[in-house]
């Protein structure tokens, strides 16, 4: 759709490109947190409702650093199982089945790594949108369109980019230039 479109149409909200496969999944899981713990239907908070700032800085660190501590156990124990596999078939083994079983136990744990990493993304994040209060799983009333609080939490654990969006007919990218439009 062209700029020209875009104008001729009058529309307030545009967002270019859809949701990636993974914004996807992640939104579809957060809302499945909010319905498992029943945090779907909550309203934001206030500020003054929320805890001192002492007691939000000490939970995010906790929730922060058991994140991290779990992340650094699933990548040494995925490493270890595959040194492991190296260690004791290299020389027990004939070449062909060696590569075989050591390709296929070494995509086997990158893809549990991977899956165990992308699920403690969406799971801090999560916690943490709830500590501060920010765990709407309907649309907010203030995002436009299809952006809410689900997306972009998703967006930001899986380190997705945000899509450029026109709104209101305002287009981010008119004064920027086209070598910086290409790198976006």
């Amino acid at each position: 759709m062209s700029d020209v479109d875009i104008k001729k149409e009058k529309v307030t909200y545009i967002r270019k490109e859809d949701a990636s496969f993974l914004e996807k999944i992640g939104v579809k899981y957060y809302q499945y947190l909010s319905k498992k713990f029943g945090t779907g239907e909550i309203q934001n908070i206030s500020i003054d409702d929320l805890p001192p700032d002492i007691t939000l800085q000490a939970l995010s660190s906790n929730i922060t650093a058991f994140a991290a501590a779990l992340a650094f156990g699933v990548g040494a124990l995925t490493s270890f199982v595959t040194i492991a596999i190296d260690w004791t078939f290299h020389d027990a083994m004939a070449t062909v089945p060696y590569y075989i079983l050591y390709g296929s136990v070494l995509i086997s744990m990158l893809l549990i790594e991977m899956g165990v990493l992308f699920w403690l993304g969406l799971k801090t994040v999560y916690s943490l949108a709830c500590l501060t209060g920010h765990n709407q799983a309907t649309k907010g009333s203030c995002l436009p369109g299809d952006d809410a609080v689900p997306n972009i939490l998703a967006r930001a654990a899986l380190e997705v980019p945000d899509p450029v969006i026109h709104y209101l007919g305002i287009d981010p990218l008119k004064h920027l230039s086209k070598s910086h439009e290409c790198s976006l």
